[in-house]
């Protein structure tokens, strides 16, 4: 593959990730869910399934295929996400951070979410 058709491959692959991306923020907002809980690899197993039915479908029709898309995609919700944390250190000697140890193992987890933790000035 030449360098020029390389980079069209990349920029197809990115604007494919775009697409499907922005698939599941729609699904997301239809359901009324996070869009962190959508699967990435099941929309791209939902697309991907779809696809040969919306090229067989009739222009009409579009828009209740695309509604079922999308709750199919919000279909399997993925699990809440767990706050976490991790300690600053490293497992090696030589090095200007702190070295692990056990009381590093417990670290305690934050009890708000990243949302409420972070303020933007």
């Amino acid at each position: 593959m030449s360098a020029p058709t390389c980079g069209r491959v990349r920029y197809a692959l990115l604007i494919a990730h775009y697409a499907l991306r922005h698939l599941m923020h729609q699904a997301a907002l239809h359901a009324a869910i996070d869009p962190d809980r959508i699967s990435f690899v099941h929309a791209i197993e939902v697309v991907r399934d779809a696809i040969a039915e919306f090229q067989m479908t009739t222009r009409p029709l579009l828009p209740t295929l695309f509604e079922r898309l999308l709750r199919d995609i919000a279909h399997k919700p993925l699990p809440k996400r767990r706050n976490r944390s991790n300690p600053r250190v490293v497992k090696r000697k030589m090095s200007k951070f702190l070295l692990k140890r056990s009381e590093h193992s417990r670290w305690p987890q934050p009890s708000m979410s990243f949302r409420q933790s972070v303020v933007v000035i």
